[in-house]
């Protein structure tokens, strides 16, 4: 089965080879890389990769964030015994000073009611099936939390997620990130009223 693995994004923050040096590393070996960069939003960018995708399932790999060498092998497997359209997994934070910890917000049980809550999917440990895309994008007016919606999205219109216990993604910590690297009250308030409208969509 071929995986496409899509990094898109606005610049390379200074880790972007490192994150291709994290695919080329990977035990699964049937993938391809779609750089997908402009300067419009990371949705845009994603729905560009996916219209040149081939591959049978698709996942995502943020510029600054790496995946672990057994991710693609691990996911492909689990899928492939599986009949969910889409999975989720678990991630790791990793720091400046070379430490990592659990990312741990993630929960096995995932559901709409409880991601209206708060988003309990760690994002890039994804892993779709590609005819999920025939019908369904990105939203390309969000300039935050654009996987929270897209899964808000799958789960509303009945598409079934699993679960693999396996840490398939590291998370990069930085001050430039989007979510958290900017502490700064008037972002965090404005990414907090978009999650809000987020939320409202499907509650």
């Amino acid at each position: 089965m071929l995986v496409s693995v899509i990094i898109p994004y606005n610049k390379d923050r200074g880790y972007l080879q490192a994150a291709l040096e994290s695919i080329e590393r990977q035990t699964y070996k049937n993938y391809e890389i779609i750089l997908s960069q402009s300067s419009k939003t990371v949705g845009y960018n994603f729905n560009q990769a996916v219209k040149q995708a081939v591959g049978d399932y698709i996942c995502y790999l943020a510029e600054d964030d790496l995946l672990p060498a057994d991710s693609l092998e691990n996911r492909v497997r689990f899928l492939l015994h599986s009949d969910y359209d889409f999975i989720h997994s678990r991630g790791k934070r990793l720091y400046k000073n070379g430490t990592t910890k659990p990312y741990n917000l993630t929960n096995p049980a995932t559901t709409l009611q409880e991601m209206l809550q708060v988003n309990t999917i760690c994002g890039g440990t994804t892993m779709y099936n590609s005819s999920i895309f025939d019908s369904l994008l990105f939203d390309e007016t969000l300039t935050t939390a654009e996987e929270y919606d897209f899964h808000l999205n799958l789960l509303s219109k009945g598409y079934s997620l699993g679960f693999l216990d396996e840490v398939t993604y590291t998370l990069r910590q930085h001050r430039d990130q989007k979510s958290i690297g900017n502490m700064a009250t008037e972002y965090q308030d404005k990414r907090k009223q978009i999650i809000k409208k987020i939320q409202n969509r499907y509650a």
